[in-house]
């Protein structure tokens, strides 16, 4: 099975070393007594709390009005935020989304801060998209938007370097208030329409009474065949406030492409305790690593909540034909108990735990052991109870895609 972690590309880490001006690849790498080192780590301490704890003056953009703190933000969370869009770009990829033909993909980037997300996306077109053939820039441009000028002149830095290991990494860099709905229609007035949009942290700062109309505009800025990539924490409030969100896309007459198997309303939202969020796995950098053990903080695993939504309909189960009844998300971890298996999978039936007991394990059914957080799998022959939903020895559990986005390789 597919369980590769995701390895931070060298092409990334040359650039960020060219932009910050350290060692980060060394065996010592971010050991050193350097005064830059020392410095960036008491930001991305500072950063942390802020983050954590002081969510009014996060909101307020006010974390990342230094130097200091913008190039703290770029070391540590534009690195551990790089991934969490890659398995949303492996399932579009999957629907063919990718496959431009003559027309050139745009992609626009709101309230994107130093870049992250179309740095990201930059980078899994040169060496995970369509054909392997990398970037055409005749074929692909971005707009990254941000309300600090501050942020998108270190953008233009970032992009500086990379265009120098990636020279199709080009693109324009326009102000934006995102909270500004006026001037946000106004933009999609001078620009047009784009085949990808992205909002990576950003839905959290925006006043949720203005989502009807937020969402309006969006659609305006998306083309026909588009899809809106909406990436959020994974902390319960937060991951709550982005699953309203989600409804309020149905409501409105979108659809949700991934992760969810259905375009009902969040069955996680039922219960005030609930929310739900994927785990990435990813092969953590010697400097993350350093970092965590400075200042306290752990990056083991990459969480968040996403969406994808698409303006017309389509899911990322149909990129799996098949007979099974039910094609679903884990969204918990696998809780492997003395005698049985259990896990919650939210499907077109809602949320519900299943449980397989172990002696009635079989080698159709035995993938169910080895389901991770936000696997997509399909399951045939099952007992739904009042409780809970039983698997026995003639049910079908496959797992389809893993939470990577990763395609199964073996069975």
């Amino acid at each position: 099975m597919n369980r590769s972690p995701f390895v931070l590309p060298q092409v990334y880490i040359s650039t960020l070393e060219a932009v910050l001006g350290l060692d980060l690849t060394s065996k010592h790498a971010g050991r050193s007594k350097d005064r830059n080192w020392k410095e960036l780590v008491a930001g991305v301490a500072e950063l942390s709390k802020g983050l954590t704890i002081d969510r009014v003056q996060t909101q307020s953009g006010v974390y990342l009005s230094t130097p200091i703190a913008r190039r703290a933000y770029m070391l540590y969370y534009m690195t551990t935020n790089l991934f969490k869009l890659w398995p949303a770009f492996r399932e579009l990829s999957l629907a063919g989304f990718f496959e431009q033909g003559n027309r050139p993909l745009t992609h626009l980037d709101l309230g994107g801060g130093p870049g992250t997300a179309v740095w990201s996306f930059v980078l899994w077109l040169e060496l995970e998209g369509p054909k392997q053939e990398g970037l055409q820039q005749e074929s692909f441009n971005f707009i990254l938007t941000d309300l600090l000028r501050s942020n998108l002149e270190d953008a233009r830095q970032f992009q500086i370097e990379l265009a120098k290991r990636i020279p199709e990494a080009k693109g324009l860099f326009e102000s934006l208030d995102l909270s500004d709905l006026t001037a946000l229609k106004a933009f999609g007035a001078r620009h047009g329409k784009f085949k990808l949009l992205t909002m990576m942290n950003a839905l959290n700062e925006l006043d949720e009474a203005k989502d009807e109309e937020l969402i309006r505009i969006l659609f305006e800025l998306l083309e026909d065949e588009g899809a809106l990539i909406i990436i959020e924490p994974s902390s319960r409030e937060i991951s709550r406030r982005a699953l309203r969100f989600r409804d309020r896309v149905i409501a409105a007459g979108g659809s949700i492409f991934a992760p969810c198997t259905h375009n009902n309303n969040c069955p996680a939202l039922t219960k005030e305790g609930d929310w739900c969020h994927t785990e990435i796995q990813w092969e953590r950098p010697l400097f993350i690593n350093a970092i965590d053990d400075e200042i306290g903080t752990l990056r083991l695993s990459l969480k968040d909540t996403y969406s994808t939504i698409r303006k017309r309909a389509g899911n990322i189960r149909d990129s799996f034909p098949s007979e099974a009844e039910v094609s679903a998300r884990i969204v918990s971890e696998l809780f492997d108990e003395k005698g049985r298996y259990r896990a919650f999978f939210c499907s077109d039936r809602g949320r519900e735990e299943f449980i397989l007991n172990k002696r009635e394990e079989s080698p159709s059914n035995r993938q169910f052991g080895e389901t991770r957080r936000y696997d997509l799998v399909q399951i045939e022959s099952f007992e739904p109870r009042p409780h809970d939903v039983k698997l026995a020895p003639g049910s079908t559990v496959n797992i389809v895609l893993t939470s990577s986005g990763a395609r199964i390789v073996d069975k």
